[in-house]
C-alpha cells in the first residue's frame, strides 16, 4: 500500500531505528556509494545513515522456583479472573505486568572484572564513571513451559558492538538489510561472560534459598568454563528491541553524523528525524523514556521555529 503526503512547513520522520534510516536512503540521503548502487540520485551524501547502531541484547538464568507466578495463568478460571482484573484495576492484575517486575542495574564487580583482559578493561573505561554495566531484570518466565520458574534476565548495557542498517532495493516495500553485529566486539564478548557468571551468584546466594527448587535449570550446573558459558549465550541470547543510532545526532562537521542538535537532517532543508536513530549513544537501560524526553525537546524546537 502506497500514500502520497505532502507538507507545507516541515517534514518530520518517525519511522524507527530500521526504518527512519531506510527511509532517508531510498529519498537520496545516506552514503553515496550504496545509494549509487541502487540507482537512486543522490540528494545528500552522509555516510552515517544506516550505521553506528547500538542494541542491547539479553541472556537468562534460571530456575524452578516456589513462588506463584505466570505458571498459574495455565489454570482457566484463575487466568479468567486475572483477565478480569485487568479490566477493572490493572496493577493488581498479572497482566498489569509486562513480565519483569523488578529491574537493577549495577557495575561488574571487581572480582570479575579481574577476570577481563586489559583492553577490554580499558573500553569499558570509555563509557562514563557513573554508568551501569550490566541489567537485570526478574520474570516468572522460561521458554520452555509455564511451570513455575524464575528467571534472571542479564543485560549488558554498555555494547561497544556496532551493527547497521542498508538497503536491499530503492523500494521501501522492500525491507531493509539488519546486521545487528550482536556480541562481535572481544569486549562485548568478556562482559557476556562475567556478567551471566555473577547473575548465576546473585540466583545461588543463601538469601534465595527458601524460593528455589532444585539445580539450576539454565544454563544449567554443566555449563562451568568460559567457552561453555559463550556457547550457551550465543545459542540462546535474544534482542531487547532496544536498536538505536542509525541516523546519530552530532555536529554538522561530523562526517558520521546525520542530525543536528535540532534534529534537523544535516545537508537538507525542512527534515528532521525524532525517534531512537537520532540518538547519538543508547542510554543504559530501556530507551523509551529518552524517545519521549527527545520528542518533547525537538516539539518545543519547532513552536519556537528554531
Amino acid at each position: 500500500m502506497e500514500y502520497l503526503l505532502t507538507a507545507r512547513k516541515e517534514v518530520v520522520l518517525s519511522a524507527g531505528a530500521f526504518q527512519s534510516p531506510q527511509l532517508l536512503m531510498v529519498s537520496g540521503i545516506g552514503p553515496a556509494p550504496q545509494l549509487q548502487q541502487h540507482n537512486i540520485s543522490v540528494v545528500a551524501d552522509r555516510p552515517g545513515v544506516g550505521q553506528n547502531m547500538w542494541d542491547h541484547v539479553d541472556m537468562e538464568v534460571t530456575y524452578k522456583v516456589d513462588v506463584v507466578g505466570f505458571n498459574t495463568l495455565k489454570n482457566e478460571t484463575y487466568n479468567q479472573e486475572q483477565l478480569d482484573g485487568f479490566h477493572t484495576v490493572p496493577a493488581v492484575s498479572m497482566y498489569g505486568s509486562y513480565g519483569a517486575d523488578y529491574i537493577g542495574w549495577e557495575k561488574l564487580p571487581a572480582n570479575y572484572r579481574a577476570n577481563m583482559t586489559s583492553t577490554a578493561r580499558d573500553q569499558l573505561a570509555t563509557f562514563p564513571s557513573d554508568w551501569p554495566e550490566i541489567e537485570y531484570e526478574v520474570a516468572s518466565i522460561y521458554e520452555s513451559d509455564f511451570h513455575g520458574y524464575g528467571t534472571f534476565v542479564v543485560i549488558p548495557v554498555s555494547p561497544l558492538s556496532r551493527g547497521s542498517v542498508s538497503l536491499h532495493s530503492n523500494s521501501m516495500l522492500d525491507p531493509p538489510i539488519i546486521d545487528p553485529q550482536w556480541l562481535t566486539n572481544p569486549a562485548d564478548v568478556e562482559l557476556a561472560i562475567q556478567a551471566l557468571k555473577r547473575a548465576r551468584e546473585i540466583l545461588a546466594s543463601p538469601a534465595l534459598a527458601p524460593i528455589r527448587l532444585g539445580s539450576e535449570v539454565a544454563p544449567g550446573e554443566s555449563v562451568v568454563t568460559d567457552a561453555q558459558i559463550l556457547e550457551y549465550i550465543r545459542n540462546t541470547f535474544f534482542m531487547n528491541w532496544h536498536a538505536a543510532a542509525t541516523c546519530k545526532m552530532g555536529r554538522t562537521n561530523d562526517t558520521m553524523a546525520v542530525v543536528d542538535s535540532k534534529a534537523r537532517v544535516i545537508g537538507v532543508q525542512n527534515l528532521r528525524v525524532v525517534d531512537a536513530s537520532a540518538f547519538a549513544l543508547l542510554p543504559p537501560g530501556h530507551p523509551i523514556s529518552t524517545v519521549y524526553g527527545l520528542a518533547e525537546k525537538i516539539s518545543a524546537d519547532i513552536v519556537a521555529n528554531r
